[in-house]
C-alpha cells in the first residue's frame, strides 16, 4: 500500500478495491486486506458491499467483476 493512504476510511477502501476490479483483477481476500491495510474480516465486508450493487463472482476464492456485466467505455 502507498504511504499516501495512512489512515483509509471505509468508503476509500470500497473504491480502490472497485477500481482494481473494473482494470480486471481477480482478487483475494488477503490482497484485499493488504491493498486496503485492513483485516481480514473487513476485507470480506467490502467486496461484499460491493457485490450489493456490482455483479462480482467468486471462485475459488478469488473475487472478479462478473465477465460482460458493466460497460466501461464512457462517452
Amino acid at each position: 500500500m502507498s504511504d499516501r493512504l495512512n489512515d483509509v476510511s471505509p468508503s476509500e477502501r470500497v473504491a480502490i478495491v472497485t477500481l482494481e476490479l473494473a482494470r480486471g483483477r481477480e482478487l483475494e481476500p488477503g490482497q484485499v486486506a493488504d491493498m486496503t491495510d485492513c483485516d481480514l474480516s473487513t476485507a470480506y465486508r467490502v467486496l461484499e458491499r460491493i457485490s450489493r450493487v456490482i455483479p462480482l463472482c467468486e471462485d475459488g476464492g478469488r473475487w472478479s467483476l462478473l465477465s460482460g456485466s458493466i460497460d466501461l467505455n464512457i462517452g
